[in-house]
């Protein structure tokens, strides 16, 4: 089935709206990235104190303890709030390539993520 959309209208409001502009991260978010590589220095160096490590540039690791919660972080592919953000962009991904192939959007979408698997 064929989008109705007008062309001009769609395209003018495509460059209007992003909804990155709207997203805000909570105030003590660290994204899955650094704690991968702060959880692989730190088990490169296990006598570094936690003082060493921040000047190596991990200057959000705040107690030792970090680590630890930091890697089942990366073992289980990231907090909820990482797997909801990815969750996110690949619906509006998916939704902005059924558009530009004009095509209807179904709700229908499978996302697969490390272990998740999501029908929405």
């Amino acid at each position: 089935m064929q989008c109705q959309d007008n062309e001009s209208t769609s395209a003018s409001s495509d460059k209007l709206f992003n909804p990155r502009d709207y997203e805000e991260p909570p105030a003590d978010y660290v994204s899955l990235s650094y704690k991968a590589r702060a959880v692989a220095y730190a088990d490169a160096h296990p006598n570094y104190s936690i003082s060493t490590l921040q000047s190596q540039g991990f200057s959000k690791l705040k107690r030792k303890g970090y680590l630890s919660r930091w890697r089942n972080d990366v073992a289980s592919g990231g907090t909820r709030y990482d797997k909801l953000q990815f969750i996110d962009s690949e619906t509006f991904e998916r939704f902005k390539e059924a558009r530009n192939r004009k095509e209807q959007v179904s709700k229908f979408i499978k996302i697969k993520h490390k272990k998740i698997y999501i029908c929405i």
